[in-house]
């Protein structure tokens, strides 16, 4: 059997015949997906030409297990494929290339599938995967009429089009075991694994977003496709950089929120009672994919299987302090968005630096900033049951979906304003409804930079002398300056140092933290306006109490 797949590079052109995926993927690995899910067939890695005399091809290649045979068809019109390199048991060659072009393949042996009936009598995880829609896939299908259906049977099958995978005849011994989603989909052919667990291959656990874009992509479902477009596709650079250099240090201050690899080993370590952190390299590479947030194995509370709740109005702040752990910290009944967008144990009396760049579920709930008097509840907050992911994740299908007017399914999380978003409760239509929201936004954004102003003022008038002649406007500000001071990051700028920072009265710390949540929320009223606007007031009030 073969998988051709044609990529020309350089003075070579290579098809990749049968082939099976490593079973040694780390963390970070993207293993070959498709229709399906993980691509058990031929996956050549690379193809390099080699500066050398004579003249050299590199190929590298994926697989279970040999003897592998590397086979080369010149590019000449020939049919017949001879034999350039056989028995090997390793994943790449070196091997002449004296053609100006070739083709090349590599053979290898058919996958060994076993189907989830043999992954039940070990793994308990089998009996939550049995209640999940991936367990009643097939049936989707056969409600349409379309389980017969080559071109839909991939998705809702294991192994279709493999000798050891689903057959779309019915009668044939492998239709019924491979019917639905099931293990062996994400984790590779794991036959030889069932059979002889101390001595088979490994079954893949890989946390990478393309094993499930294989099939939740597409016009009508661009799960993927908008996903592979959102902050969470990726570590932010920065952070990337500095788990890269700090270790496990920087994993446990930052790891838990901004790298997908990070939270899944604090996640598996409260169940484990201990926690093995991922290699630097899987730390800085691995996003918030897919299973992050979705438990592949479990339904859950919601039918989107979830980890966490959409709803809770319970106040959390995760700190990063060397004092404490993610595990003493973690609460599963938070607001799935609330456990990553929070304000990180930020307080008031807070000296270093500004709140976090994340404090919008606080922000949305009405709890976190500094408080006089009693503030109005919002309904963002505690009326909108799905909150976060009703306005961030909206959906719009497509009557007739295709690429270039594809569904929209809310995996950019970027918020849009629809029918079914504002209207049901502000009977506004959307166009009005982004009327108010910019008045909204632009209301705020002026009141924030009014209320900086006056700490400005404060600053250059009012401060302590020390403070104030060292370090004029700036006399406010943290040690390390915010956004609204130095909108550049210059590191040059600086504010009161630590020391001095016992200067600045209480009430000025605590408008100043107040302003940098409300910046930082970096919504501008739309999650929480009166929230938003009580912050600003208390803040106002602060500053106005010492220019007296």
């Amino acid at each position: 059997m073969t998988n051709p797949v044609r990529n020309l590079i350089g003075r070579s052109a290579v098809i990749a015949a049968t082939l099976l995926i490593i079973h040694s993927l780390a963390a970070a690995s993207d293993p070959p997906t498709g229709p399906g899910g993980i691509i058990a067939t031929a996956q050549i890695k690379s193809i390099t030409n080699n500066a050398s005399t004579p003249p050299t091809v590199t190929i590298e290649w994926l697989g279970y297990a040999g003897p592998y045979t590397v086979q080369k068809n010149p590019f000449n019109g020939a049919s017949a494929w001879e034999d350039v390199a056989t028995n090997l048991q390793v994943h790449a060659v070196t091997i002449p290339s004296e053609e100006d072009k070739a083709f090349y393949r590599i053979k290898g042996h058919a996958p060994n599938y076993a189907g989830s009936d043999k992954c039940y009598l070990c793994h308990e995880e089998w009996d939550e995967w049995s209640e999940t829609k991936h367990a009643k896939a097939f049936a989707t299908l056969q409600q349409i009429n379309m389980a017969a259906n080559p071109a839909c049977v991939g998705c809702h099958t294991v192994a279709f089009n493999t000798p050891t995978g689903f057959s779309l005849d019915t009668n044939s011994a492998n239709y019924a075991p491979f019917i639905n989603v099931q293990c062996e989909n994400c984790h590779g052919p794991s036959g030889n694994h069932a059979a002889t667990t101390w001595l088979g291959e490994t079954p893949v656990r890989s946390l990478s977003a393309n094993v499930c874009g294989g099939c939740h992509t597409g016009p009508h479902h661009p799960n993927f496709e908008e996903w592979s477009t959102s902050g969470h596709a990726t570590v932010t650079p920065d952070v990337a950089s500095s788990l890269l250099t700090g270790g496990e240090a920087r994993m446990n201050s930052c790891g838990a929120c901004h790298s997908g690899a990070v939270r899944m080993a604090m996640l598996n370590g409260i169940e484990e009672g201990g926690v093995t952190l991922p290699s630097a390299a899987d730390a800085a590479s691995v996003g918030i994919t897919c299973v992050v947030c979705h438990d592949p194995h479990a339904v859950g509370d919601n039918v989107a299987q979830l980890r966490n709740p959409t709803y809770s109005t319970n106040f959390f702040s995760y700190s990063t302090a060397t004092t404490t752990s993610f595990a003493k910290q973690y609460d599963p009944g938070i607001n799935i968005c609330g456990q990553c967008h929070n304000m990180r144990g930020a307080t008031w009396k807070d000296t270093s630096r500004p709140p976090h760049h994340s404090p919008q579920y606080n922000i949305l709930i009405g709890k976190g900033g500094y408080e006089v008097g009693t503030p109005v509840e919002s309904p963002h907050g505690t009326l909108i049951t799905n909150q976060c992911a009703h306005c961030h994740m909206s959906q719009v299908p497509a009557p007739a979906a295709t690429v270039e007017n594809p569904s929209i399914n809310g995996h950019t999380f970027k918020p849009i304003v629809t029918t079914t978003s504002c209207t049901p409760c502000h009977q506004r239509t959307p166009e009005t409804m982004e009327g108010v929201i910019v008045r909204t936004q632009t209301e705020i954004t002026n009141r924030i930079a009014s209320v900086k102003a006056l700490l400005d003022n404060w600053a250059t008038n009012k401060a302590p002398e020390a403070i104030r002649t060292n370090y004029g406007a700036l006399a406010w500000e943290y040690s390390t300056p915010g956004v609204l001071s130095n909108p550049e990051g210059n590191s040059k700028i600086t504010g009161p140092a630590t020391t001095n920072q016992v200067l600045i009265p209480d009430a000025i710390k605590q408008a100043r933290f107040n302003l940098y949540l409300i910046q930082h929320d970096a919504s501008f009223g739309v999650h929480n306006a009166d929230y938003t606007r009580f912050l600003l007031q208390v803040a106002e009030d602060n500053v106005k109490g010492l220019m007296q």
